[in-house]
């Protein structure tokens, strides 16, 4: 009704935004919301150069409570985007292996070793505790 042209908006935007407010419109209210997808333009933004988000998101806050300077210098294609941030990207931030068992420490995943290494005793000493609340 009255809309005369497209609105180009990213699918997952548009479906947290109509999830979020009840499928209603984002640009006016009316019935019958529709999207269509279109994978030409789906195949342009995934060819987008990006930077990493967390360096970004770094750069805008300074540096980290520990004034440790980590840098991530990925520069590659949107599509390229998820597979960096869950495997590879340096600012990543890895919960403990022992989490499940208490230990709620988390840190930068290239730290988690000193982690490991320097609280041993204490990661055993919950294990030990989950063990015997199993018996």
């Amino acid at each position: 009704k009255g809309i005369d042209e497209s609105t180009i908006v990213g699918e997952n935007c548009l479906k947290q935004f109509l999830k979020a407010n009840s499928n209603s419109c984002p640009i006016q209210p009316h019935e019958n919301i529709e999207y269509v997808r279109c994978t030409a333009l789906q195949r342009h933004i995934d060819s987008l150069k990006v930077i990493c988000p967390l360096q970004f998101q770094q750069e805008s806050q300074g540096q980290n409570e520990r004034n440790e300077r980590i840098v991530c210098d990925f520069k590659g294609k949107i599509k390229e985007l998820n597979d960096h941030l869950n495997n590879i990207c340096p600012l990543k931030i890895s919960d403990c292996w022992y989490k499940p068992f208490g230990c709620e420490y988390n840190c930068y995943k290239h730290n988690l070793n000193d982690h490991l290494s320097s609280e041993f005793k204490f990661h055993f000493d919950l294990i030990v505790k989950f063990i015997q609340t199993l018996q």
